[in-house]
């Protein structure tokens, strides 16, 4: 049953993080690099505060342009970040997603980012139980 499998066995691990005070144009090279969609922002304890995602960051360097701000951090265009403890189960995460129209969400274990989840994950885990679940014949 889905609700038994903990979001920690298909959380991403490691993922790509940026801290607090980051510039916004070292962010946008990396997740150009790195071929995220998005990122979180944690502080020096990496606990998460926000969610970097590529649409912040282009209104971001937009706005920096238009106002020739050139301070411009990851702190700046970042948005709300919901968070899920490592130990739910993956059907509170899916519900999570969609019910919040998030693409990502924080995995935390005592505060601290341990990982992500979004929607290819939980598919990951829907895809691996109908494949070991007993099938029933209608015939």
């Amino acid at each position: 049953m889905l609700k038994s499998i903990q979001t920690r066995a298909y959380m991403a691990h490691h993922p790509l993080t940026f801290r607090s005070g980051t510039d916004l144009y070292t962010a946008i090279a990396l997740l150009l690099e790195h071929r995220q969609s998005a990122a979180p922002v944690v502080d020096g304890e990496g606990h998460p505060l926000g969610m970097l995602t590529e649409a912040a960051c282009l209104k971001g360097s937009l706005d920096a342009a238009y106002y020739e701000d050139s301070r411009n951090t990851v702190d700046a265009c970042m948005a709300s970040l919901p968070l899920l403890d490592a130990d739910s189960d993956i059907l509170s995460a899916a519900r999570l997603l969609l019910d919040g129209g998030h693409a990502q969400l924080a995995v935390v274990h005592e505060g601290v980012l341990v990982g992500v989840l979004g929607c290819q994950e939980v598919l990951r885990a829907v895809k691996e139980f109908a494949q070991h679940s007993p099938q029933t014949d209608e015939a």
